[in-house]
């Protein structure tokens, strides 16, 4: 299955459980409480809306697709290894 990373910052109320109940796994953590995502591809839209909700203001959140879990077609990985596909919002 794909999945996307993100390193989730400015998410002070937003709990582990909550990530988890999305079916978000979180890999790691920083000192401040920063967290390192993997969100799978089933996911992602649910995660996104959440994060609109409860995102503090003035922070933004990246999402990286993580190519290395996902083959598109033949050689897609080959192709576009020097490439990375991300997006991102932010609500202020």
């Amino acid at each position: 299955m794909s999945s996307y990373l993100s390193y989730l910052m400015g998410a002070e109320n937003i709990q582990d459980a909550e990530l988890e109940d999305l079916g978000v796994k979180i890999k790691d953590r920083t000192s401040d409480g920063d967290r390192m995502l993997v969100i799978p591809d089933d996911k992602l839209s649910r995660y996104v809306e959440f994060i609109k909700v409860k995102l503090a203001n003035g922070f933004w959140n990246e999402v990286i697709f993580n190519k290395d879990n996902y083959k598109i077609k033949e050689n897609f990985n080959e192709k576009y290894k020097n490439f990375t596909f991300n997006f991102s919002f932010s609500f202020y």
